[in-house]
C-alpha cells in the first residue's frame, strides 16, 4: 500500500504546526510568528499581517501554544504503541488532569481570541484577563508573587469595576 494511517504524532504536529513554538513571537519581537501561534488569535488561512493587538498577544499565544503541544505529546505518549496494563492504569489515573489541561487551554484560547479581537474601552481588560488565565492557568510553577506584570494585570482587569 501506498499510504500509511497517520498516529497521534503526525496528527498533533499538523495540528499544532508542525510543533513549532518558539522563535520570535516567544520575545515578542518581530518577525512571522509560527502558524500555531497566529492560528490562536485568528484562525488557521488567515495570512493578513498581525495587528498591534494580536502582536502584543503574541507570549501569551505562545503560553497556550506550548500548553496544547504538551498535552498532545502526553496523550500522544499514552496511546503510542501496544500499552501495558500497568500503563493502561496510569493513563486511567491521569486522564481527568489532561483533560483539566486540555480544556484549560481551549478556555486560554478563547479568551485570548477575543482579547486580540477586542475594540473600545474594555479591550485592554480582555487583554489583561487572558494573560491572568494563561499565566495562572497554563504556566507551569508559575508564581504571582514574583511575577513583576501580575498586580498590573489584575489592575487592568478590574479598573472597568472600579469606575
Amino acid at each position: 500500500m501506498g499510504h500509511r494511517a497517520q498516529g497521534p504524532a503526525q496528527a498533533r504536529g499538523r495540528a499544532c504546526g508542525g510543533g513549532a513554538v518558539a522563535g520570535p513571537a516567544r520575545a515578542g519581537g518581530g518577525g512571522a510568528a509560527p502558524p500555531a501561534v497566529t492560528a490562536l488569535l485568528r484562525g488557521y488561512g488567515d495570512e493578513r499581517p498581525l495587528t498591534d493587538a494580536e502582536r502584543a498577544a503574541l507570549p501569551d499565544a505562545v503560553r497556550v501554544a506550548r500548553a496544547v503541544k504538551d498535552i498532545t505529546d502526553r496523550m500522544a505518549a499514552a496511546v503510542a504503541g501496544t500499552p501495558s496494563p500497568a500503563a493502561l492504569a496510569a493513563g486511567a489515573a491521569h486522564f481527568r488532569r489532561n483533560l483539566d489541561h486540555l480544556v484549560r487551554a481551549l478556555q486560554a484560547a478563547t479568551l485570548l481570541a477575543d482579547a486580540a479581537n477586542a475594540t473600545g474601552p474594555d479591550a485592554e481588560e480582555h487583554r489583561a484577563l487572558a494573560s491572568l488565565f494563561i499565566r495562572r492557568r497554563l504556566v507551569p510553577g508559575h508564581d504571582p508573587e514574583a511575577d513583576p506584570e501580575w498586580a498590573h494585570l489584575v489592575d487592568r482587569t478590574l479598573a472597568g469595576d472600579a469606575g
